[in-house]
């Protein structure tokens, strides 16, 4: 059951936004330069959650007169018009904002647990792809078997999208997950029978994929510019190999 909102809890929920904001403010100074950029999503939350403090510190609504009004001068407080306006009343927007960030929060701890591997065929068995190479990372232990999943589903008919849907590796901790992705490559290579072009990354958030979709079309704008695979996207940077590659020419048909 919520607590009703008297002029005394307003007072003490308006010192404790004081007391937030003022340390986001501090936390949003400290990382916002030179930050990596996996931690710009987690930055971004800050930003929104203090411009909301901001918001509502400085539009507090007129202090109540002593005069008395009676009950039903402007209509029936209780009606569903007035409703609608009564700020003690309704499900604030700002509340939504406030949990959609705390949202967020949990959404980027749970992804930083998993792992996504791009390119998979539908017809391979990912289960028993990973689960070998989970072993050989000697983190099978801590792999979540019952929860590896491709992500989204859709027909698999479909032939306007034939590209292999990612899919989705969770683990225990975000330890073993980091062990994975920094063996996967190795334990490909040791394993000839496996599919070799897959690749693995870390799940991302919404604004995360946004950046990496971005830094993927430039290292391949690059790339064709010097006719040499020479730029690659790790996690969310663009790395120059040592060894570039002539491209692969395309054959006209």
């Amino acid at each position: 059951m919520s607590t009703p909102l008297t002029t005394s809890n307003v007072n003490n929920k308006k010192l404790k936004l004081h007391q937030l904001n003022k340390k986001l403010s501090n936390f949003s100074e400290q990382f916002s330069t030179d930050i990596p950029p996996w931690a710009t999503a987690m930055l971004e939350i800050v930003n929104s959650v203090m411009d909301l403090c901001k918001d509502i510190l400085t539009n507090e609504p007129e202090q109540q007169t002593t005069e008395k009004i009676p009950k039903y001068r402007f209509g029936d407080p209780f009606s569903a018009s007035n409703k609608q306006h009564n700020p003690f009343l309704e499900q604030s927007h700002f509340t939504n904002i406030i949990n959609n960030a705390i949202l967020d929060a949990e959404e980027i701890k749970s992804k930083s647990k998993r792992v996504v591997i791009e390119r998979a065929p539908e017809n391979v068995d990912i289960t028993s792809l990973v689960k070998k190479i989970a072993s050989d990372c000697g983190v099978s232990s801590d792999l979540l078997e019952n929860d590896i999943h491709r992500h989204p589903s859709r027909e698999l008919s479909n032939d306007i999208n034939k590209k292999p849907r990612i899919v989705k590796i969770p683990f225990n901790n975000k330890k073993s997950r980091d062990i994975f992705l920094y063996n996967f490559r190795k334990c490909l290579k040791q394993n000839p029978s496996l599919p070799q072009f897959l690749t693995a990354r870390r799940d991302m958030t919404r604004n995360e994929l946004n950046i990496l979709y971005n830094l993927r079309k430039q290292a391949f704008s690059m790339n064709q510019v010097e006719n040499m695979f020479k730029y690659i996207v790790v996690d969310l940077s663009i790395i120059t190999l040592k060894k570039p590659q002539p491209l692969k020419a395309t054959k006209n048909k």
